[in-house]
């Protein structure tokens, strides 16, 4: 990829669903870091941890969720973010 950076052909390398582990054996390795590392990132799953890496390497994150996957997840973000309080009812459902 590094070579086709060389001829032009492409302006930026990007990885796609690295870890920190993955990326701390990718990079010393080589000679262009990433631009971007395409990964799952939404309220359900933040990954802070990976943001904060990223972001001291100087990797721009790209959400391929950013909604969530699941209707459980967006289903108790919007009472989260609403500040409804969760009846009984409701948890029993979302446990299901």
């Amino acid at each position: 990829m590094e070579k086709l950076l060389e001829t032009g052909k492409v302006k930026s390398i990007g990885v796609s669903n690295f870890s920190i582990k993955t990326l701390e054996i990718l990079l010393p390795h080589v000679k262009v870091v990433p631009t971007v590392n395409q990964v799952e990132v939404h309220p359900c799953l933040p990954q802070e941890d990976l943001r904060k890496y990223c972001e001291e390497k100087g990797i721009l994150i790209v959400a391929y969720s950013p909604l969530g996957v699941s209707p459980r997840c967006i289903i108790v973000d919007f009472f989260f973010f609403t500040n409804v309080k969760f009846s009984r009812s409701l948890i029993h459902l979302l446990r299901a």
